[in-house]
């Protein structure tokens, strides 16, 4: 009773951490100041890792809100939730008649918390600065509380059924029962419900991997438990063929040995 009740609080606390997590990840407000110049941003407050992307940003005269789109030099600074200076940008022309556009590879973009330093300068004395932040998910969206919660209650079910499937194939007996003078007295078959439950419980252990690794990769921003449970699961999942098979052809071995033992019995034979 004691190990259920801290296996109950425990897988509690994991939802718990789960929907704090998920909380956590709200968007960011977009941060406008402006000057002469005043810039705006798309306001993209979550981005795909490793996807590049276009960092597009309208330009505006402050005075009389008219479009900036010659004789200004805009400025890009790329920084992490450190404040550590990642990438610097500079764009002197004009995209879409309007819009400056500054590209970022993906190989800037991991997993994380960053902000943008956005300056433009024109040459007749203008200036104006703008802050933008975002966050980068492996998803590319940020994951709701309702969301955290079915991936935890999803673990809990799977865990509950891996650790059933596991207690019945190591619990069942599945040997055949003899007399004392080695004749068969019955032939017990619940050796090949054994071999079922183990591999019900195998891809149990396939699903709780696959749970653990998008839950540590999308709501708790975790690299390596994410490393960890994605191999895990690229593991179970290429070796999931093999172990049916395997399983497979021990159930026919033993089912032909069980026929012929039943076989010798019906004659009154003994097994040799």
């Amino acid at each position: 009773m004691k190990k259920q009740l801290s296996f109950f609080f425990a897988m509690l606390f994991l939802l718990i951490l789960f929907s704090q997590s998920v909380e956590s990840a709200s968007p960011f407000s977009l941060i406008t100041t402006g000057e002469d110049l005043q810039i705006r941003t798309p306001g993209l407050d979550v981005l795909k890792n490793g996807q590049d992307n276009s960092f597009p940003i309208h330009v505006f005269n402050s005075s009389n809100g008219a479009y900036v789109t010659s004789n200004t030099d805009c400025f890009f600074h790329l920084y992490n939730s450190s404040s550590s200076h990642l990438l610097s940008l500079k764009q002197n022309t004009t995209s879409f008649g309007f819009d400056y556009e500054f590209l970022v590879l993906g190989g800037n973009l991991t997993t994380g918390s960053y902000f943008v330093n956005y300056q433009c300068n024109s040459t007749n004395g203008l200036s104006g600065a703008t802050r933008y932040d975002f966050q980068v998910t492996p998803s590319g969206h940020i994951p709701t509380t309702a969301q955290g919660l079915l991936y935890g209650l999803l673990i809990l079910a799977s865990m509950f059924f891996l650790a059933v499937c596991l207690y019945g194939a190591f619990t069942i007996d599945g040997k055949n029962e003899f007399s004392m003078g080695g004749d068969l007295i019955n032939v017990n078959f619940n050796k090949y419900y054994k071999g079922f439950l183990f591999l019900i419980a195998y891809l149990f252990a396939i699903f709780t991997s696959y749970l653990a690794w998008q839950v540590s990769s999308q709501f708790l921003l975790l690299d390596l438990g994410t490393a960890i449970f994605k191999t895990l699961f690229n593991i179970l999942w290429i070796g999931v063929f093999p172990i049916m098979i395997l399983l497979i052809i021990v159930g026919f071995v033993k089912w032909f040995a069980d026929v012929e033992l039943h076989r010798l019995a019906e004659r009154g034979l003994k097994p040799r």
